[in-house]
């Protein structure tokens, strides 16, 4: 049943600011449904098609939240709602997940994600004995900054139904505006891309599956919105004992003052002007700004 299934996904995420007390927000719902599924009869060991059909349907909507507790640490949490829907019966669900996030240095990031750490049990409604409990995943993972332009990334995983397992995979950035990712993942290599147009996203990944003797083309195509530019500018480096009062003074404030030290500043025969500051970078240093 995996050769055409039509996968939908649509999720919000907020940075921390005052307005959230300081936690980063999200929700996510995604939605997978499956047509056309033959009906199959089955007794004492034999199987016949019935000639009919039937559908497959699953939601996931998930609530999350984070915060960063200081320039290293940063915990999240997820809580998702799970509903599946076959034929006339129906399951659903609910569980927890759990992320740690730890930046060792500016160049490197450990990361530990415990999925399913409550784990979801599905019953299918009417049906006796039919909970199906989902598979738990403990993931660590290592990302290393190589280059400025070049991201390095590895996870190894322990799922409860499958053991242990190992991806890596990498991000070089051509420029703001185009991004190239590649990876390896049991046992294939996966491409994807990212093309920037001001506050757009277009996103592209391209994996291969085998299934049998068969191999699945699948193709992933996501847009983004930013509805303010988060991603993050260089940071501009001030140098050591500016301080505002650096900034030229308008005529006006220099008469009121009467400061001869401003006035050695700035010389007389220099034309004082208004500034208009349109952007500023604020660097935290420890504990001053």
């Amino acid at each position: 049943i995996l050769g055409d299934v039509n996968y939908l996904y649509l999720g919000y995420n907020k940075l921390a600011d005052d307005s959230t007390k300081g936690f980063a927000l999200g929700i996510d719902v995604v939605n997978v449904n499956i047509d056309g599924i033959k009906e199959a009869g089955y007794s004492n060991g034999n199987a016949w098609l019935t000639g009919k059909t039937f559908n497959y349907g699953g939601s996931n909507y998930v609530l999350s939240a984070a915060k960063a507790f200081d320039d290293k640490l940063a915990i999240g949490l997820n809580f998702k709602y799970i509903r599946e829907q076959m034929l006339d019966y129906t399951s659903s669900g609910s569980g927890f997940d759990l992320g740690i996030l730890y930046k060792v240095s500016s160049k490197i990031s450990l990361g530990a994600v415990y999925q399913n750490m409550l784990t979801p049990k599905l019953e299918w409604d009417n049906i006796p004995d039919s909970a199906e409990k989902m598979p738990s995943n403990l993931i660590f993972g290592l990302s290393y900054q190589i280059t400025p332009r070049f991201l390095l990334a590895v996870d190894i995983n322990d799922r409860s139904d499958r053991g242990l397992g190992a991806v890596i995979g990498g991000e070089f950035k051509v420029n703001d505006n185009f991004m190239f990712r590649a990876g390896y993942d049991q046992n294939r290599i996966v491409l994807g891309t990212s093309i920037y147009y001001e506050k757009f996203g277009v996103h592209y990944a391209y994996a291969p599956e085998l299934i049998g003797e068969t191999s699945d083309q699948k193709h992933y195509l996501s847009i983004s919105y930013m509805f303010n530019d988060q991603r993050t500018p260089e940071v501009m480096e001030v140098a050591e004992g500016l301080t505002p009062a650096s900034v030229e003074p308008t005529a006006e404030e220099l008469q009121a003052e009467q400061s001869t030290e401003a006035a050695e500043v700035i010389k007389p025969e220099s034309s004082a002007t208004n500034i208009i500051i349109s952007e500023m970078s604020i660097k935290r240093i420890g504990s001053t700004i």
